[in-house]
């Protein structure tokens, strides 16, 4: 390359979106339309032979983990709706809050806590009461 400076509009370079050097047309061998093309442009991306290669890579390597995210997250959300479907079918919300309502009924609390004393006075007495063996 001729490593001329980059001054101005006028000075038909390119310059490369990846390292950001400078390239003039006539060491691109471009013509003055070809040029004018590529710089007028703001749609067109231009790459250095240097790091088009990379960049291309990039590019599809991109694509392709994008395309792979997307079958994945479609695979989730298809678990995600049977999952959904499956509760639903499973659970009749009417019929659990009729439940929770019977039991409520058939427990008295008074009983309850009485148990539950009994339980604990069970517990203190055996681990008061209770002897180990020492080997």
């Amino acid at each position: 390359m001729c490593e001329a400076d980059f001054v101005d509009e006028e000075s038909n370079m390119l310059e490369c979106e990846v390292c950001e050097l400078h390239y003039c047309h006539a060491c691109l061998k471009l013509s003055d339309h070809e040029y004018d093309f590529l710089s007028k442009r703001e749609d067109m991306h231009w790459f250095c032979a240097r790091c088009e290669g990379g960049t291309l890579l990039s590019i599809k390597t991109d694509r392709e983990i994008a395309e792979r995210c997307t079958d994945y997250f479609k695979v989730l959300e298809d678990k995600i709706k049977n999952m959904e479907s499956d509760i639903g079918s499973k659970v009749d919300m009417q019929q659990f809050i009729q439940l929770e309502e019977t039991v409520d009924t058939k427990v008295d609390k008074v009983q309850f806590d009485q148990l539950e004393e009994r339980v604990s006075k069970m517990e203190r007495s055996f681990g008061t009461g209770h002897q180990h063996c020492k080997r």
